[in-house]
């Protein structure tokens, strides 16, 4: 069974650190072919054995709340494979979203960073 939930994460991830970059000023303008960002490892870091701790939180109940879940979860660059041809980073989650732990895969380069998918997850 597939669940989203690794590429949720790292969305959050990736979220997160847009926000923390706009909150210290940070401002990215189209220009008239593509822009490198100086330091883009800064806001997406992917270097084998960088590491996140993070607590979340569930509420339950479509229209009031039921209950509340919290969780923590650890995100860490574990190393990188091959997929389609392609050599990708695997982002290893504990327990992203309260659904135990997953894998995802992403690459980077020149035109930004693309996924490759979770295990389990999404292709």
């Amino acid at each position: 069974m597939h669940h989203p939930l690794g590429k949720t994460s790292r969305w959050l991830v990736a979220c997160l650190s847009l926000a923390l970059a706009v909150g210290t000023g940070f401002t990215a303008y189209a220009a008239s072919g593509s822009e490198v960002i100086a330091n883009a490892d800064d806001y997406f870091p992917d270097t084998v054995g960088s590491r996140w701790r993070y607590r979340g939180e569930v509420v339950e109940g479509p229209l009031q709340k039921i209950s509340t879940k919290q969780f923590m979860n650890v995100s860490t660059v574990k190393g990188t494979e091959t997929i389609k041809g392609v050599t990708v980073k695997v982002f290893h989650d504990t327990n992203p979203g309260n659904h135990g732990p997953s894998d995802s895969y992403y690459r980077r380069d020149a035109a930004g960073i693309v996924y490759y998918g979770s295990d389990p997850g999404t292709a």
